[in-house]
C-alpha cells in the first residue's frame, strides 16, 4: 500500500515537472522572440524625438500648401532622413512588431522546439470542465494526432479550433489560414 501510495505520489510530482517543463519552454520561446526583435529594432533605430510635432509641422504645411510639391512644401520643414527614421520606428512598432515576433516564434518553434513539445504533450493528459479551456485542450489533441505524422501544417480537411484561441484582429484577411 506504501509503495502504491509512493509510485501515485512520484507520478503526480512528474506530471507537475512536465507542466512546468512546457510553460518555461513556451515562455522562452515569446521571451527569445522579442528580445530578438527589439534588438533589430535598436540597432536599425534612431529613437525620434518630438513625433507629434513633426507630423504637425507636416500636416500644417500640407494643409496650407495642397497643390504643392511634397520636396517644396513637405521637406523644408521636416528633412528627408527624418521622414525616414519616423518611417521606421512606425514600422516597428505596432502590428508589424507583433508579426515579426510571431515569425520569429514559429521559425524557432519549427527549427527546435518540434521535436521537444509533441514528446511533452504525448505524455500528458488534458482535462477541463471550463468550457472556455476546451478550444485549447482540442488543439492540444490535434497537435498531439499530428506529431508523428511529419507534416508542417495541418491538413485543410481538418477542423481547426482557432476560436477562442487564436485572437480576432491576428487573423484579419484570411479566409482559412494554415496552421503550424
Amino acid at each position: 500500500m506504501m509503495m502504491a501510495a509512493f509510485f501515485w505520489l512520484r507520478s503526480m510530482e512528474i506530471t507537475d515537472n512536465l507542466i512546468e517543463l512546457l510553460i518555461q519552454i513556451v515562455h522562452r520561446i515569446g521571451v527569445r522572440a522579442e528580445r530578438k526583435v527589439e534588438k533589430e529594432i535598436l540597432n536599425d533605430l534612431r529613437k525620434l524625438s518630438n513625433k507629434y510635432g513633426i507630423l504637425f509641422n507636416m500636416a500644417q504645411s500640407a494643409v496650407s500648401n495642397p497643390e504643392g510639391v511634397l520636396r517644396d512644401v513637405i521637406i523644408p520643414v521636416v528633412n528627408e532622413q527624418t521622414l525616414r527614421d519616423l518611417i521606421k520606428e512606425i514600422k516597428h512598432t505596432g502590428p508589424a512588431y507583433r508579426e515579426k515576433i510571431n515569425t520569429i516564434i514559429r521559425a524557432s518553434y519549427g527549427s527546435h522546439y518540434r521535436r521537444m513539445v509533441p514528446e511533452i504533450l504525448g505524455i500528458l493528459e488534458f482535462r477541463s470542465n471550463n468550457e472556455v479551456h476546451r478550444p485549447v485542450i482540442r488543439a492540444l489533441e490535434l497537435v498531439k494526432k499530428f506529431s508523428d505524422t511529419g507534416y508542417h501544417y495541418l491538413p485543410m480537411s481538418e477542423e481547426i479550433p482557432i476560436d477562442g484561441i487564436i485572437l480576432t484582429h491576428c487573423r484579419e484577411g484570411r479566409e482559412r489560414p494554415r496552421a503550424n
